[in-house]
């Protein structure tokens, strides 16, 4: 889906540039320039920053919970 109309960036786009290394709305905007030109989407490319974060956060703490501690 289309999430920047004024750019023709995708949702997918977003979640790619996230999984592969940025880590705010800045860096994103930076990339692919969502949410740099009418601004409307700018709270919907912040929402899937937050959520890709949180699903990269999520499962590194998953990995974590194998190892041991010396």
């Amino acid at each position: 889906m289309i999430t920047c109309v004024c750019n023709a960036v995708s949702d997918k786009k977003i979640r790619w540039l996230v999984q592969n290394g940025a880590t705010s709305l800045k860096e994103v905007m930076a990339t692919c320039k969502a949410g740099g030109d009418c601004g409307l989407c700018i709270s919907e490319v912040r929402a899937i920053v937050y959520e890709i974060r949180e699903q990269l956060s999520l499962a590194d703490d998953s990995c974590d919970l194998g190892a041991t501690v010396s």
